[in-house]
């Protein structure tokens, strides 16, 4: 998988799960695990069985809490310190892929472009020799 793949999934991946989260999570993990999406190595504990099944047991708790009044008020309550580090730290995520990725890129045009101390022209100041 290429950078741009990768930060395209990275992107709409974050973008979906401001939508439904554990939906997502498990979505992206019953597709990987099954081989229908192949997710970078920073990602693949997604597709771990473990993964999988609390991300399938906290995306159903979630569809009930929009139908039940009095478990949707303590879910919001519940979620209001998971989704704000969870969105913090996908962000931070995609930020170092994406530094690194220009780092690595820039550096290595620098170092392919940058002249050698031996091209350096002599000075054109006259020597008093």
């Amino acid at each position: 998988m290429d950078m741009a793949q990768t930060i395209a999934l990275s992107a709409g991946l974050a973008w979906a799960s401001g939508l439904r989260l554990y939906l997502v999570v498990f979505l992206a993990g019953v597709l990987a695990h099954f081989g229908y999406l192949q997710l970078p190595s920073t990602l693949a504990v997604l597709q771990h069985p473990l993964v999988i099944g609390i991300a399938g047991v906290m995306a159903f708790a979630e569809l009930v809490a929009d139908k039940v009044p009095a478990f949707d008020s303590v879910w919001d309550g519940f979620q209001t310190f998971i989704r704000i580090p969870a969105g913090a730290l996908l962000a931070a995520f995609l930020t170092i892929l994406i530094a690194g990725w220009w780092y690595q890129r820039n550096v290595t045009c620098l170092l392919y472009t940058s002249p050698s101390p031996r091209d350096r022209t002599r000075s054109r100041m006259p020597s008093s020799a």
